[in-house]
Formats: C-alpha cells, structure tokens, sequence
C-alpha cells in the first residue's frame, strides 16, 4: 500500500496536491477533493460540502493508516515508522524483495502408482473387462482289475467383469484471467493442466484402495477374492515385540501354507507408522536386533516391507491394515488405466474458456487373487 501525501498552503489555508507526487493532479482532486477546486469558491455550498468531505477522507484515510502502523501484524516492515501526521507514507512494492522462484504445495505420494503395476491393455472406448479363470480338477484310481472305476477329468471355467468408467474434470478461465497472467508472464494454462493432470491422479489413486462400490469400482479393499483377515494383536504395540514377529511371520505364510505352496506373497505393506515403531522397537533389552530385523530374517520369502499412508485410512472402524501381495508380479495387483489423463479440444463460450480431461479407470484386477492376504487390527 502507497499513500502520498499532500502538502498545507498556509497563503489560502487548506490543502494543495503535492507538485512531486507520482498522482496526476486530475485523480488527486477525484480522490480529495483538491483544493484548486475548493479555493475557487470558498463561499458556494457546493464547495463547502466538497471540503467538508476532503477533510472527512483525510482523517478516515489518517486512522487507518495510524491503526495498521501500530498493528503488531505489520510490526513496522510494511509501513512508515514515523508518526502520520507528518508526511507519512507507506513503503512501495518496489521497497520489498520478492523471491524468483514459486513455492508450491507437496501433494502426498500416489501410493497406487508407486507400489502396483499398471495395465493398459483394455482398449479405449471399452465398456468392460472381464477375466476369465479355468480350472482343472477330476479323479484317478488305481487299477484293480474292475473295468468299471476308473477316474474322471474335467474343466472348469468362470470369468468375472469389471466396469470401465470414466473420471473427469475441466479446467476453467476467462478471457480477462488469460489477458492478466499474461501480463504477468504466468502461463496459467499450463499450470491449470497440470493441476488438472494431478487431481485425475489423487483421485485414482484413492479408489485404488477404496474402489467404489456403487459404481463396481473394485480397489484393495472392496475387492471380490482378496482374502481378509484381522490379526489377534495391536501390531504396533512395542511392548510386545516377540508376540509381534510371532503373528506377523504367521499370518505372512499363511498364503503359502492354505494354497500348499502354490501361492506366496513376497512383500509386506503397511502404514508408515507401523514400519517406524518396527525399527525402533528392539527385541529385548539386551538384543541388538529390532522387530523389523527380525520379521525380516524369519521369513524367507520376504523381500520387502514398504509403506503406504491408505493403510491406515481404509481400514473397518478406523482400524488399520496390512497388505501382504506379490511384488513385481502384475498378475497379483494391477491398476486398470486404458487411457491415462488425456485433455480435449479447448470450448469457449463468450468469454469464459472450458478444457475438459478425463482418465478411464477399470478399478483393480487380481489375476492371481490368492498371492494377497489383506490383514486389519485395532490399536
């Protein structure tokens, strides 16, 4: 904020605009009613009036001024520190140093993208994709001289389909918002783009994990064949260290042991809160190993414990969870994208400018449903 002040000529009392303000004279006497328009008839009542309420704006402009400089919001760095009834004035924008470079928002990390594989092989303009599961069972004997018991062999076949739907929103501007980033050497499209591109993405990889149900989106947690299990302890409980190896190691081999070996996961993912309280929670007091050391060395087909903030946000009645899957297998979890954040045509009507986007999302798949085990607790 700028204010200029104006000057007392004593000759015919009053007050005169400053010859070597920066304000022309013209918005000076729109402003305050200047005094080279209430000199010229000191005894009309028009111009009575006009000083009247050149005076009034004056002390108006004066208390504010002397309210914000005394405000400890400003704590003197934006106004004058000298008393206003003098010639005070504000400091300049010019007075200020502006950094060049923009400060922007971190957002969260998309867990989804980060953690699963994706598949992009449904083409785009598809309704629906299904998959489609065989099955070989049957029976055999031995033979004991009856032509009549013999084995049988079959096949069976399901197959289950998923929706595609689309997600979208639209970037909005007017032709004056163009016109003023433009003048300000800011490219506000490209920056709408990519705010765009962003939410399409934090929006997917939401409904990775939580799907939606009326719509059949299936995510991690609404999933139809993923096992689920609550495990029998507060899994971040340090007190426990040795009942927490013990049930975490259990419910990592279960996969492996009910499938008889043809199913196993190899990662575990949980909540950043839970690795921490892992990795600083010693076996015992004389132990130089911690749980996470432990769960590590214990479980042999363990390669990773990773995190993601969705498991603790997701889980029933605000519990949280723990996702044991198949890493880098992209028959175990896949997110289902057919096209990715794609921008259309620029629409104008009038003034005002539309850019649609969009992103197609078929949820989840599990080909391999068995290589996952999906755990909650409470604390």
């Amino acid at each position: 904020m700028t204010l200029y002040s104006v000057q007392q000529d004593s000759a015919q009392g009053g007050f005169r605009p400053r010859p070597d303000s920066p304000i022309g004279e013209e918005l000076q006497q729109q402003c305050f009613d200047s005094a080279d328009v209430l000199h010229k008839d000191r005894k009309s009542s028009q111009n009575k009036e006009a000083s009247r309420r050149f005076q009034k704006n004056r002390a108006f402009a004066y208390e504010l001024l002397q309210d914000a400089k005394n405000s400890p919001r400003f704590g003197g760095l934006n106004l004058d520190s000298r008393d206003l009834r003098a010639e005070a004035a504000g400091f300049a924008r010019e007075l200020e140093h502006v950094y060049s470079e923009m400060n922007r928002d971190l957002y969260a990390p998309n867990s989804a993208f980060e953690l699963f594989e994706t598949d992009t092989s449904p083409p785009a303009g598809k309704k629906y994709h299904t998959v489609q599961r065989i099955k070989h069972k049957g029976d055999a004997h031995y033979f004991r001289g009856d032509s009549s018991r013999r084995g049988n062999a079959d096949v069976a076949t399901t197959e289950k389909r998923f929706p595609i739907h689309p997600i979208v929103t639209t970037i909005r501007f007017d032709f004056f918002d163009a016109l003023a980033n433009n003048f300000m050497a800011m490219d506000l499209e490209r920056e709408l783009d990519e705010a765009a591109s962003q939410v399409l993405m934090n929006f997917k990889n939401d409904k990775t994990f939580s799907g939606q149900d009326d719509l059949e989106i299936r995510g991690i947690f609404n999933y139809d064949w993923n096992p689920e299990g609550m495990a029998s302890m507060d899994l971040e409980d340090s007190t426990n260290p040795e009942g927490i190896i013990q049930e975490v190691g259990q419910l990592f081999n279960r996969a492996y042991n009910e499938s008889r070996q043809r199913f196993y996961p190899n990662r575990i993912i949980v909540p950043p809160s839970t690795k921490q309280v892992w990795k600083r929670t010693y076996r015992s007091a004389q132990s130089d190993k911690t749980v996470y050391d432990a769960i590590m060395e214990n479980n042999e087909r363990l390669e990773s414990i990773e995190t993601a903030h969705e498991m603790a946000d997701y889980g029933p009645d605000g519990a949280k969870s723990m996702l044991m899957d198949r890493k880098g297998d992209r028959a175990t979890i896949s997110n289902v994208i057919p096209a990715p954040p794609s921008i259309l045509e620029m629409q104008r009507t009038g003034f005002q400018i539309e850019i649609p986007m969009f992103m197609l999302d078929g949820g989840i798949i599990m080909r391999k449903p068995l290589n996952t085990y999906l755990i909650h607790w409470s604390e």
